[in-house]
Order: C-alpha cells, then structure tokens, then sequence
C-alpha cells in the first residue's frame, strides 16, 4: 500500500542531481505518499445503528425476533447495546383508580449495558456473547432491544447525524466508539426518536364531564368517548389503563371529557398539565403531565427516552392534535471530540404543531445525552428540553396541551 517512499528514494538518487526540472514532481510525490499515509476518517451522516428486537434473554445468550434476518448485518467481532426499554411497575392500591399515580418500582426498566459479539446464528437468532448475562436484569415479555454500535477509528459528522424513529418495539437509540477522534462539520439530532405521542380519541359524543359524575384518572383501552389517550412511556408493557387524565409514569395524561388538552411528556422534568374542556363546562380533573424521574430513577446502568404527550378527544367536526414524540436516546463513548464551528447534539421532545379545532396534544419529554470523551476541541450546545404543548384555535375555546418536560 504505502510504495510512494521506495519510488522515491530510487528517484531521488537517480535524478535529484541531475534533472533539477523534476524537482517539482519530487514534491509532488512527496506529498501524495504524505498523504497516503495519514489515517482517512469515515463520512457518516443520517442512521448509522441497525437495531433488532430481542424476544428472549439467558445467561448464555439473547434470541432475537422470529422476522429478524440477520445475514450481512450482526456478525461475530460486532459491538452493541443490550437495552431494556419498558417495566416500570405502577403503584396500585384500594383506591385506585381515583388517584393520580406514581411508579412503585422500576424493576428493570432502563437497564442497558455494552457488549462484543462472540457468534450469530441465523438459523435460531441465538447471539452469544463474550462475556456471561446476568439475565435476572430483564424482564421477560418487555420491550428489549439489541442496538448495533457504529465503531470507527476517525470519523466526520458530515450532515446531520440521527436514530431510526422509535416504532413501538425498537429504534430511538444513537450509539457511537470513536476510538480516536470524531469531528462535527455538522449536528447530532435525535429529537422526536423517543416514546410516542398519544393520538387523538375519536368520535367522542359525551358532553361535558361534570363535577358530581363518578370518575377516574384511568380508564382501560376498551373505554370509548370519555377521555384522550396516554402518552407512550416506560411503563410495564401489560399495563391496561391507556386512556384518562392520570399520569402513565413519564406519559402525559389524556384530556378527560369535552376537548380537553392532554398532558406533557416527562422525563428528568415533570410534563406540563393539559388545558380545561370546552368553554362552559366545569374541568375539575385536567389531564397531568407525566412524572420527572429525576435521581431516583438515573444510575450508571440505566437510561430512558423523553415520554409522549397525551391528547384529547375529538368527533366528526372538530379536529385535535397529536400528542408530541419523546426525545431518544445518544451514546457517545469518543477520545477527542472536536467541532468546525458552533456545532449542537440535540434530542429535544416534539412540540406539537397545527392549531386544533377540539383540545390540543401535549408536547414530547426531551431525551438522554451520554457522553465518555477524553478530549474536547469544540463549541458546543446540548439540548434535551421538552416541546411545546400544542394550541387551539376554535371559537368555542377547548384545551391547550401541557408542555413536556426537559430531558
């Protein structure tokens, strides 16, 4: 690979002395050798993960999903990221569903942990590791995903670098070894990546939601035209309740009766609560914002993304919004970062956008940055803030959406 300096040494005895008018192309090949030999860095930009959902986990090894070819994308030698991305236990007791609830346990909700590839087998969708699982770590029937690291000795951010959005199962996840030095000519974004915003609950027909009715801050799936739908979260995945103004851990509430707001997203911040019901009826349970984890639930071996927003209801004339998308999740493990300029990572939660007609969706909980570097040469911003709640617009006056909470 590297024959320039032979060609040269040969040359240079040869016709240095005597041919002077060739000195140029000396310097010429000069430079190209230099050149060649200095390290080129990889030019990467948009997705640069694959991601794979895992059904089953022992101590010896993981099984991937039944659909999941893995031919030419996981292969032994290969760096990745196992994470647990639902099971927060939700606290119940005899006088639920009537309270506003919090998280009772995390069990293993955000454990996640960085590990080498020893085999793949296509066949069985068995991945062994290097080292031994502790497999008590996972809960079985949550959502468990394999991340693919991206490694490289250099590389350049050369347009903006991002995740695969999260599609209920896997995805929202930026995993990066650079194990010499990473440059950005341009910014990370993982914004909107995260645990879904609620939809709209349709066909609502109930009316106002009056003061003196039995009510609840939860009401199942199978519960039509009452209330707006939770936000996605990191709760347990058995969980029934997905609809009410009550929190759904880091998921903002949905808006209880007549176009009423949903809730904010959370995530270290709590989400910001959902407006009133339509002009002229009493609200007196509006939809909350999901719950900041705060230092209770970080450590070194877990991490989450920003909640969704809830949304409200709406029927055959009245249109509301969509509630915000969470901020997803970065991992960069680097020597030397450096930027050109002023560069940015940023993973903020969704702010909802258009102008609802019936109550509007609460915005996204902003996501997580982790950052192992050796070396900083930049100007650089981070930013997990939370996204806006959305607006309303109708003559009637309906709810707005709560903001979600920052990251």
């Amino acid at each position: 690979m590297f024959i320039y300096p032979y060609i040269l040494f040969i040359y240079l005895r040869i016709t240095y002395k005597t041919r002077p008018l060739k000195r140029l192309l000396f310097y010429i090949l000069l430079l190209l050798a230099c050149a060649e030999a200095l390290p080129q860095p990889e030019l990467i930009s948009g997705v640069v993960n694959d991601y794979f959902k895992v059904t089953e986990v022992y101590d010896t090894h993981i099984v991937l999903d039944l659909g999941e070819d893995l031919t030419g994308r996981l292969q032994a030698g290969d760096k990745v990221v196992l994470m647990q991305m639902t099971g927060v236990d939700v606290y119940v007791d005899t006088t639920f569903p009537k309270l506003n609830l919090s998280y009772s346990s995390f069990r293993e909700a955000g454990r996640f942990e960085m590990l080498a590839v020893k085999s793949v087998n296509n066949g069985t969708r068995e991945v062994e590791f290097t080292v031994t699982i502790d497999d008590s770590e996972y809960a079985a029937g949550e959502k468990i995903q394999l991340v693919k690291i991206y490694e490289a000795e250099y590389a350049t951010v050369d347009g903006t670098l991002t995740a695969a959005d999260w599609d209920g199962d896997i995805g929202g996840v930026l995993a990066m070894v650079i194990f010499k030095k990473l440059t950005l000519n341009a910014n990370i974004d993982v914004s909107n990546k995260g645990f879904l915003g609620a939809q709209p609950e349709p066909n609502f027909v109930g009316g106002c939601r009056e003061f003196d009715q039995v009510d609840t801050f939860y009401f199942e799936s199978s519960v039509m035209g009452v209330a707006g739908r939770k936000g996605g979260s990191i709760n347990e995945v058995t969980w029934p309740y997905t609809k009410g103004p009550g929190r759904n851990v880091t998921g903002g509430g949905g808006g209880l009766g007549y176009f009423a707001g949903g809730g904010g997203g959370s995530h270290w911040g709590d989400g910001g609560r959902g407006g009133a019901q339509i002009d002229g009826c009493v609200t007196f349970k509006s939809a909350s914002g999901g719950i900041g984890l705060t230092n209770l639930f970080y450590g070194f071996d877990r991490v989450t993304m920003g909640g969704g927003g809830g949304s409200s209801t709406e029927d055959a004339t009245y249109s509301a919004t969509k509630g915000g998308d969470g901020g997803g999740i970065v991992i960069l493990m680097v020597d030397t970062l450096e930027t050109t300029g002023a560069r940015s990572i940023v993973n903020t939660g969704k702010s909802v956008s258009g102008i609802a007609t019936a109550g509007a969706g609460g915005g996204g909980g902003g996501g997580s940055i982790l950052m192992d570097v050796n070396v900083y040469n930049v100007s650089l911003t981070l930013d997990v803030s939370g996204g806006d709640g959305g607006s309303t617009g109708a003559s009637n006056i309906t709810g707005a959406g709560g903001g979600g909470g920052g990251g």
